[in-house]
């Protein structure tokens, strides 16, 4: 499975005894977030924050973790989530945050010492580790743990790597716990270690991990899920009884045991300290980037040892990276919650800031950085171009030039056209209400899904055009398995998918450094263009090459689509529901929504598109399917300019050819500098495309004009210059 490396965050929620206690969130990395009221825990909580009864409203998500990934795991599968003990403490609670059940609901907890470093776990890849030799035991003869293994223990390794399980230090062995999934994501389960007589505990700098089994006794079947972060920052790994490419009764003997996964799993712990923490400033608010002017209030709790009493917290800023940094005195709010507003700033201004914490002992802490934008949409700009990559800054450069090719491989000339560039984190509705066109590109995995401001705002306007892509779209939303959609998810209703093969590039163990076979559609509105190039080249084969082009290992994903919706291109399988399988399936498609709404995907990097033998980069060519989108959007006509000759008076020629099936040329003159309108009209006068509508110099235009989406019959093409009118008739004859 992939090498996807993503960031996570995950909490505990602590407790201190020994000394005057105190309570805490905990990360893996060892950082706290102290709560300030002493209550007894609940076994249910209503609020992802804490246990039910504490009334702090500290969660992981003022960590910056995005929690929205459903992640599975069926009958005797094991999830591992890893936590390094900044101080020494005792496990009182372990809360477990469901996101999706079958009919099946139980599980086996275990708590062991880890014999990996920090280090070790954060660098590892998406990788197979191992499994024990377990003989007669009904599930592939194989299993997760030392102590379940048959004479002689039998470590079967991988990408030599060892067990890495330690001391034991608590479990529930076959005792069943409940799991409660009522829809809301802030649901925890909160289950008590001192149910069985004792309770773990910890040592400050012990790493450790807390295993879920699904005690199912049916191999892929009975799935538990588990709301899941990709952005956060530490991977946890996952035990696959029948592998990672399964299906009931057909077990993937070359993928089953266990992996290192690229996701946080949302598990807490409400643990007792007995021992002082270090200083901590990292808890504060991480304000995203804004179209707001105005002050922002930053808030940070601060956290010290026994010893130790704060002295002075600071924020502090700077602007457009000018290295000037500037101390704001921070408030006491609250016992531990300090407070400071960052001065407004003007438009397009960027804004970094940190906090400093100083102590009466002379110790002192500062937190990581974190930076925003004060962003402007530019007047009467009505494009929007959203490159989702968490954490990272880019700028038009990179988006503009590299995904909008204009067969330019000399100079690499990008295409020209308004628009403005988002690259700062989730959308808003505020923000994307400024635009009628959205173009997002998810070159690798983002952490963050915009559906919920994307569906509204394509419902207040029919005019509100919408393309997506990405190769790991699909797959890492749904913890990349193959997934079955229906009228109400967004795939369905607005990408027009009911159903996705998750990384199709991927059998028996490999593929993902090999580029896949993809078949542009001839005639179709997104893919005809590129077949038409491929098929005048001397070349072979398409391919879809992220590993060669955008430094990126192929998971091209596969779907099935609805009726109305025209897939554009087509990808060639290695392996499908977990076996190898060779099938031809859509990767790119498009629809218009009933309600008039254009709608394009893309389930890979569009960039990744080659040839072979003879590279050919289709990707940063005129014809690639996101370049045929700004068309069909309106964005930027299909007009090839010829101002060498001034005509001497204005003329629209017939279309050729004529009849015409689905494309066909138009030609016109202009004979000054004036605003040109070219339009085409169904035989009831209603307008059907606008192919130019804007300034144009003196000179000899031609455009090409792509009737995919509509129906034969009689159109007319109108253009409009001045005074100047003339209408010629068309026919679409399918």
């Amino acid at each position: 499975m992939p090498s996807k490396k993503i960031i996570f965050i995950i909490f505990f929620i602590l407790i201190s005894s020994t000394f005057p206690q105190q309570r805490f969130i905990l990360k893996p990395n060892g950082q706290l977030s102290k709560l300030s009221t002493q209550k007894i825990l609940k076994d249910k909580s209503s609020e992802v924050k804490q246990p039910a009864g504490f009334t702090d409203t500290i969660s992981y998500r003022s960590f910056g973790g995005n929690f929205n990934t459903d992640f599975k795991f069926a009958g005797q599968d094991v999830i591992m989530q890893w936590f390094q003990a900044p101080a020494n403490f005792i496990i009182k609670k372990i809360g477990f945050n469901c996101s999706s059940i079958e009919e099946f609901n139980m599980l086996e907890i275990k708590i062991y010492k880890l014999n990996l470093t920090k280090d070790e776990i954060i660098s590892a890849d998406t990788e197979r580790w191992g499994y024990f030799i377990s003989k007669g035991n009904g599930f592939n003869d194989i299993n997760p743990f030392l102590e379940e293994a048959s004479e002689p223990k039998t470590w079967i390794p991988f990408n030599n790597r060892e067990y890495f399980c330690g001391d034991l230090l608590w479990e529930l062995d076959q005792i069943p716990f409940s799991v409660h999934n009522d829809g809301n994501e802030k649901t925890y389960d909160w289950y008590t270690t001192g149910w069985m007589g004792y309770e773990p505990k910890l040592k400050t700098g012990d790493i450790f991990g807390i295993f879920l089994r699904n005690i199912y006794w049916f191999l892929d079947t009975m799935k538990i899920g588990v709301y899941s972060s990709k952005d956060a920052g530490y991977n946890g790994f996952k035990f696959y009884a029948n592998g990672k490419k399964s299906s009931p009764g057909h077990p993937d003997t070359t993928t089953w045991g266990w992996w290192s996964e690229p996701y946080t799993f949302d598990i807490a712990l409400a643990i007792d300290i007995t021992g002082c923490e270090p200083p901590d400033v990292n808890h504060f608010t991480r304000l995203p980037s804004t179209l707001s002017t105005e002050p922002r209030e930053v808030t940070v709790k601060v956290f010290w040892g026994c010893s130790d009493t704060i002295k002075t917290v600071y924020l502090i800023y700077s602007i457009n990276d000018n290295n000037k940094w500037i101390e704001i005195p921070m408030t006491m709010d609250s016992e531990y919650t300090w407070k400071a507003k960052l001065p407004g700033q003007p438009p397009n201004t960027k804004v970094t800031y940190w906090i400093k914490g100083l102590f009466d002992n002379g110790n002192f802490a500062r937190s990581v950085f974190w930076t925003y934008l004060i962003f402007a949409p530019t007047p009467n700009v009505n494009t929007l171009l959203v490159f989702d990559n968490p954490g990272s800054f880019f700028s038009d450069y990179f988006i503009s030039k590299k995904y909008f090719g204009n067969d330019d491989f000399v100079n690499f000339t990008p295409r020209q056209f308004d628009h403005d560039i988002w690259c700062y984190g989730p959308l808003t509705t505020e923000l994307v209400n400024y635009y009628d066109n959205i173009l997002e590109i998810v070159p690798s995995t983002s952490g963050y899904y915009n559906d919920s401001v994307i569906v509204p705002w394509l419902k207040v306007n029919s005019n509100h055009n919408y393309f997506l892509a990405g190769q790991e779209w699909l797959g890492a939303r749904y913890g990349f398995q193959d997934s079955t959609f229906s009228e109400g998810s967004f795939e369905y209703d607005i990408l027009g998918i009911t159903h996705s093969f998750n990384d199709v590039s991927y059998a028996d163990n490999s593929g993902q450094k090999i580029p896949s076979r993809v078949f542009p559609q001839q005639g179709l509105l997104l893919g005809g263009p590129l077949y038409s190039l491929f098929n005048s080249q001397p070349t072979d084969s398409m391919i879809c090459d992220p590993e060669r082009i955008s430094n990126y290992e192929n998971w091209i994903d596969g779907y099935e689509i609805l009726p109305d919706v025209q897939a554009d291109m087509k990808v060639e399988t290695r392996g499908i529901e977990g076996k190898s399988k060779v099938e031809i399936v859509p990767c790119a498609s498009h629809r218009i929504l009933t309600a008039g709404n254009r709608i394009a995907f893309l389930s890979y990097d569009p960039l990744s598109i080659s040839s072979s033998p003879v590279k050919y980069w289709y990707g940063f060519s005129e014809t690639a399917p996101q370049v045929q989108a700004l068309k069909w959007f309106g964005i930027i006509t299909n007009v090839q300019e010829n101002t060498g000759t001034i005509p001497d008076q204005f003329s629209l020629s017939q279309n050729y050819p004529n009849p015409f099936n689905p494309t066909t040329s138009i030609k016109f003159r202009n004979t000054k500098l004036g605003f040109v309108s070219l339009k085409v009209y169904d035989i009831l006068g209603r307008k059907v495309e606008t192919l130019v509508n804007e300034a144009k110099q003196a000179g000899v235009y031609e455009v090409e004009f792509n009737a995919s989406n509509l129906p034969s019959g009689i159109y007319f093409c109108q253009l409009k210059a001045g005074d100047f009118i003339q209408t010629k008739k068309m026919i679409l004859l399918r």
